[in-house]
C-alpha cells in the first residue's frame, strides 16, 4: 500500500516566474516532500497497528512504514508505504476467508497474554469468526492523507517563498 505526494510548480502555477527561481525550485521541492513525507508517516505509525512480536519480533504494519523521495525535474515526488500485503486488509477489511491460524496465534499470546492450547483454542476461534464475517475495515491511510493536506500545502508554499525569498 502506497501514498504518493507530488509537489511540481506547475501544479502551483509558477510557469511565470524566473530562470533563476524555476532553477532553484526543485531543490525547494524535494526539502519540503521530504519534509511532508516525513509528517505522513509520523502520523501513520501512531495510528496504525503495533505488532504483537511474535516470531521475529516484527513492528506490525505501523513499523514497517517508510517512504523515499525523488527529485523530477520540477520538483519532487514522495512515495511513502509498506511492503506488508496484510495493509489493504487492514484498510479496506475483508470478506469472510479462512486465514493462516499461526499468525493470529502469535498474536494472541502477545497481546492477550495466552499460551498453550488456550492459544491455540483463541487463535482458532478467532479465525472461524474471520471466515464467518471476514474483517472490518480500519481505515488510516486515506485519512491520514487527508488530514495531513493543509500541512503538506503550507510546507509547499514555504518552500515556494525560501525560493523566491533566496533571489531577492
Amino acid at each position: 500500500m502506497r501514498l504518493y505526494i507530488d509537489l511540481s510548480p506547475l501544479d502551483l502555477g509558477l510557469k511565470r516566474i524566473g530562470i533563476a527561481a524555476r532553477a532553484r525550485m526543485p531543490a525547494e521541492l524535494e526539502a519540503a516532500t521530504t519534509e511532508g513525507a516525513l509528517l505522513v508517516q509520523g502520523e501513520l505509525m501512531q495510528s496504525l497497528p503495533k505488532g504483537a512480536g511474535g516470531v521475529g519480533g516484527g513492528a506490525g504494519l505501523a513499523g514497517s512504514v517508510h517512504f523515499q523521495v525523488q527529485r523530477s525535474a520540477t520538483g519532487a515526488i514522495a512515495s511513502i508505504g509498506t511492503p506488508l500485503d496484510y495493509a489493504e486488509h487492514v484498510e479496506y477489511g475483508t470478506r469472510p476467508h479462512r486465514p493462516p491460524v499461526r499468525p493470529i496465534q502469535d498474536w494472541v499470546e502477545i497481546k492477550l497474554g495466552l499460551s498453550g492450547r488456550a492459544a491455540v483454542s483463541a487463535a482458532h476461534a478467532i479465525a472461524v469468526n474471520i471466515g464467518k464475517r471476514g474483517t472490518k475495515a480500519q481505515p488510516v491511510w486515506e485519512p491520514t492523507f487527508t488530514r495531513t493536506q493543509p500541512a503538506l500545502k503550507a510546507k509547499v508554499n514555504a518552500a515556494v517563498q525560501r525560493a523566491l525569498g533566496a533571489l531577492q
